[in-house]
């Protein structure tokens, strides 16, 4: 996202109606912030929320943006991901915060399917 991001800053507004709808899940919000002066960025990020105990919030230099944007395959703003325990990218197009019925419906399918794995691998028999 971007403080000048017009698009962001919309989605940005939607957050706490986001938050509301995703509590009790087991869910870390990570922001990070591209080509952002740093004292806007502050401003943003305080009033947007983008804090707490489950949330990262990041303003990047440049190069680590730029080699995140690439390793991720940023197209464009903004742009949200859905990333599962493991680190595993999910998704490049998860459901904005505009939809937080969506949201919480992707991230609900991505516990089950992990908790699913989690227990088809418990129930393999160990090599020897």
């Amino acid at each position: 996202w971007g403080t000048w991001c017009g698009p962001c800053r919309e989605e940005m507004e939607r957050l706490p109606t986001l938050h509301e709808t995703l509590k009790g899940l087991p869910v870390t919000y990570m922001y990070l912030a591209n080509n952002s002066p740093e004292e806007l960025w502050r401003k943003s990020a305080k009033h947007f929320g983008l804090e707490g105990a489950d949330c990262v919030n990041h303003r990047l230099p440049d190069a680590q943006q730029n080699a995140v944007e690439e390793y991720l395959g940023i197209q464009g703003f903004p742009t949200f991901i859905l990333v599962a325990t493991d680190g595993t990218i999910v998704t490049n197009y998860a459901p904005r915060p505009s939809n937080p019925a969506g949201v919480r419906e992707a991230i609900l399918k991505l516990l089950t399917l992990s908790k699913l794995f989690i227990s088809s691998q418990n129930n393999l028999p160990l090599s020897r």
